[in-house]
């Protein structure tokens, strides 16, 4: 890993079609995956943004985030942030505007919840004083120096959160070690402290950091050089793509094309106008083609082969590169929910390229873009031809019926090409693009521009309408002023280092939020959502087909796995078919410690449970079959699991860091709602009582203990014999995911030592069927490696209709229906299953936890279900009662003052 070099006016770089200055013409690679993405006007800081926003982060709807005011070095500033949490090395600060060294922070907060919760408040601290309120009430105050640790409010002094009532953190740097900063809450039905929820803000909404990524993108230190040796070099990351070879690459119309007016052929582009004011007239433009064309041209045919487009059109929704230039065919017309975001367009592709020309940058596009910005999807020859013969068989059938561009003949002139170079010069492409002579002769700019700090706010460039001579970049009156902004912040001092701000500038850059959520605010919307898929057939729900969220990846995840995944192919999920791209070195080196800055993240706390053989070993059975079966739904040491193929349990360790890992374990449906990993403790207890007293956090550093060893490890008891499918149903419940028939692809099945057994679908969020007996046999979900039905030889009963539970409409919205959501499900002290899920409707969430227990009478035999509700008080929730078989004395329960209620239903046959 290189050493850091994250600055607040620098790192991360211009959107692919926002890539340079001069003769950016490159820019607008057919997959240039960061291209920039113009939405409707949005707010942003203290000015409207018209068009092309300077952040080039989506203005998605959001939570408020944040509200920060920072004060020191004699310095007062007030902006949002993502989330309440940070780490600061002594060099690094908060905002561009406050210098490094000592200050104080008050950051506050409108909890997102949905009602009132009674917990623990506080926060991981390093070097710093805190003090906690809610409202004006103070529930904390407390400091830490060099030594990391974690402060909470009083256990037997519960802090009740409400909605709307702020919760206000004040922070002051004490010391010269980091500053650490992670808020954190414990709800009291919570097993661990968790980090706060703050819902989600705009990664920067301050108008000269908009500019700053303006400036960034349009490449202007190319020209105008910054008196500051790191802001040059922080600026000066994004030049335009190298030039070498272009004739194997572009087609010489396209290049003519494109020189005269960029706009026309890349909607938003920062390829500045040339022509604009006689800066290129059409024999200047046609010099300059033939000097970066050359002799070698492509072939003018386009040939056709449509087993290959077909291949290539999978390709195109598999690999995921809808997520950032947006669904084609069936799948174009994006949802109303996608208003927010738009594409990067594909551009003219049979204008610009061949079949081999786009095959060969989409295999290797680092080669001609090492900036990152369209990145190494990691495609064989074979996809990578299948997918060029798609899109441009696409773009051709998308030009049916208008008349096809021709290809135009184009004869190499050198003397041409000797006017071109000397061009090439006196115009300034060479401040953004590197060219070489024949004579390998490196070509300067012959172009002398002020220096960077002495430039004004207008005039120039920055002018409503640039003089004659002067190259335009259609900046919006918006933009114009976010830049003037921060160059008055530029001319004021030095580039200082603000972690916070360069991690949006990367996520910006290397468009991470096109596939990941990230603070709640960002990420893919349901047009593209529905397009990513799981490889092969296995049943693992969104947690298979999602790439993760991003939200505290700093404070969960090792820097050498971070490490690992950006530059090479390391993999947890290897079930996503979306894949994971290279973006090079240089673009992704300082991500692992933004992300830790970014989510506060401690070292103090890192530290590993004290490893014991003895922990190892009850680790070991913990985790197989007798335990808590873990190897159900994780390989591990690359054994298959017994059922559904989550992530390897042995790379944990080299995943994770230790309090992540135990978070995860203790409470996975806080952690990661709609989780399918269960919650195997009740109370801080443990069902496997006999193993650690059943200490629910002892058990977890047993876990710890036993994964630490690695791929090493002695496989646990219970990989079963692939010959031995029959579930067998001893003294204690057996939940199991699959396919069954009558419960969806999503099926929980539960087998009861009573052997009577029932089936919960997820999709539906309803016990859909039961019946007697013989449980499962595993064979179809084993045997073929999921997709295959599960299902019982017989049922006794099969529910009628869907859940049989949703919300009174209120009288407002009497035409308002009720949704259900999945919220995944706990084991109790029986090892019995709670599932958990939400009712929605019209903006009210009911929150309800569903607990199936088995009865028999004699010889009938049946199903009792217990239900717990939680939500707004006063709110009445209908009870279906119409299938034959389902009773129960409540059609209507209303919550009571403290928003509860409990009620059971019967099911007999």
């Amino acid at each position: 890993m290189a050493s850091r070099t994250s600055h607040s006016e620098g790192l991360g770089g211009p959107l692919a079609m926002y890539a340079g200055m001069a003769i950016a013409f490159i820019a607008t690679i057919v997959f240039a995956v960061v291209a920039a993405r113009s939405v409707p006007r949005t707010e942003v800081g203290a000015g409207v943004l018209a068009r092309n926003p300077p952040s080039g982060l989506e203005a998605r709807p959001a939570g408020a985030g944040v509200r920060a005011t920072i004060e020191g070095g004699g310095v007062t500033v007030t902006r949002s942030l993502p989330a309440l949490a940070f780490r600061l090395e002594p060099d690094e600060t908060l905002d561009a505007r406050v210098p490094p060294g000592p200050f104080t922070a008050t950051l506050t907060i409108a909890p997102p919840v949905g009602r009132s919760v009674m917990t623990r408040l506080g926060a991981h601290l390093q070097n710093g004083q805190l003090t906690v309120r809610r409202g004006d009430v103070v529930v904390l105050a407390d400091a830490a120096g060099p030594d990391a640790r974690l402060a909470l409010s009083s256990p037997a002094l519960p802090v009740r959160v409400d909605p709307g009532v702020p919760l206000t953190y004040e922070f002051t740097r004490t010391g010269d070690g980091p500053a650490v900063l992670r808020a954190m809450w414990q709800p009291l039905d919570s097993l661990s402290p968790l980090p706060l929820p703050t819902g989600g803000a705009p990664l920067s909404d301050e108008p000269a950091q908009q500019g700053r990524r303006l400036v960034q993108r349009a490449h202007c230190v190319g020209c105008h050089q910054s008196g500051d040796a790191t802001r040059q070099t922080l600026l000066a990351l994004h030049p335009g793509p190298g030039l070498d070879d272009l004739g194997t690459r572009v087609r010489p119309q396209w290049l003519r094309g494109w020189l005269a007016d960029p706009s026309r052929h890349a909607d938003g582009t920062r390829m500045p106008d040339l022509a604009h004011g006689g800066h290129l007239d059409a024999e200047a433009i046609e010099d300059l083609v033939h000097f970066l064309i050359g002799p070698a041209t492509l072939p003018d045919t386009l040939p056709a082969d449509a087993a290959l487009a077909r291949t290539g059109a999978w390709l195109y929704d598999r690999v995921g590169c809808f997520a950032c230039h947006g669904p084609l065919g069936d799948e174009a017309s994006a949802d109303a929910g996608d208003a927010w975001r738009s594409y990067a367009p594909l551009g003219p592709l049979a204008r610009k390229y061949s079949i081999e020309s786009l095959a060969a940058f989409l295999a290797d596009p680092l080669a001609s873009r090492p900036n990152g910005l369209m990145p190494d999807q990691q495609l064989e020859p074979t996809e990578s031809r299948a997918l060029a013969t798609f899109l441009l068989q696409w773009e051709r059938e998308r030009a049916a019926g208008r008349r096809p561009d021709a290809v135009a003949s184009f004869r190499f002139d050198p003397a041409r090409a000797v006017r071109g170079a000397a061009r090439f010069a006196d115009v300034g492409c060479a401040a953004c693009h590197d060219r070489t002579a024949v004579r390998s002769t490196p070509i300067a700019s012959a172009l002398v521009a002020p220096a960077f700090e002495t430039l004004p706010g207008d005039g120039g460039c920055l002018a409503a309408t640039p003089p004659a001579g002067v190259p335009d970049y259609g900046f919006d009156p918006y933009e114009r002023e976010a830049i003037a902004a921060y160059l008055t912040r530029a001319a004021a001092g030095p580039a200082v280092a603000t972690p916070l701000d360069d991690l949006a500038l990367h996520l910006e850059q290397l468009a991470c939020t096109a596939c990941h959520a990230y603070q709640g605010a960002l990420g893919p919307g349901p047009a593209v959502t529905r397009l990513f898929a799981t490889e092969g057939e296995a049943d693992l729900g969104d947690e298979g087909r999602l790439p993760p969220d991003l939200t505290g990846a700093g404070e969960r995840l090792t820097t050498s796995w971070m490490n690992a995944v950006l530059a090479d192919e390391a993999r947890a999920r290897p079930y996503l078919a979306t894949r994971m791209p290279h973006f090079g070195l240089a673009a992704t080196d300082a991500l692992p410690h933004l992300f830790a800055a970014a989510a506060g993240a401690n070292d103090g706390l890192a530290e590993e449970p004290v490893f014991t053989t003895e922990l190892a070993r009850h680790g070991r059975t913990l985790v197989g079959a007798d335990g808590l079966n873990c190897i159900e739904c994780h390989r591990i040491a690359g054994h298959e699991a017994t059922g559904t193929p989550g992530p390897d349990l042995a790379d944990m360790p080299g995943r994770l860091l230790p309090a992540s890992f135990r978070r995860w374990v203790l409470d996975p449906a806080r952690v990661r709602p709609g989780t399918r990993m269960p919650s195997f403790f009740v109370g801080g207890r443990s069902a496997i009582t006999g193993i650690l007293g059943g200490d629910a956090e002892r058990q977890v550093d047993a876990i710890w203990a036993y994964l630490s060893q690695g791929a090493s490890l002695p496989l646990p008891e219970g990989l079963i014999d692939p010959a031995g499918y029959d579930l067998v149903v001893g003294d204690e419940p057996v939940v199991f995911r699959s396919f069954v028939r009558d419960a969806g692809v999503r099926a929980i099945a539960c087998g009861f030592p009573e052997q009577i057994h029932c089936a919960f679908d997820a999709d539906r969020c309803a016990i859909t069927m039961a019946w007697e007996g013989q449980f499962l046999s595993a064979a179809g979900a084993w045997g073929a490696r999921g997709g295959s039905e599960t299902n019982p030889d017989a049922t006794a009963w099969v529910a009628a209709g869907p859940n049989p539970l949703s919300l009174a409409a209120p009288e407002t919205t009497p035409d308002a229906t009720t949704t259900t959501r999945f919220r995944g499900y706990e084991l109790d002290a029986e090892r019995s299953p709670v599932f958990l899920y939400e009712l929605r409707s019209a903006g009210t969430v009911v929150s309800v936890r569903e607990r199936p227990r088995p009865r028999r009478s004699g010889a009938a035999a049946g199903l009792r279900r217990h239900f717990e509700l939680s939500g707004p008080p006063g709110v009445v929730v209908i009870v279906d009662t119409s299938d034959p078989a389902v009773s129960g004395d409540r059609t209507r329960v209303r919550l009571d003052a403290d928003g509860r209620a409990a009620f059971a239903l019967e099911v007999t046959w």
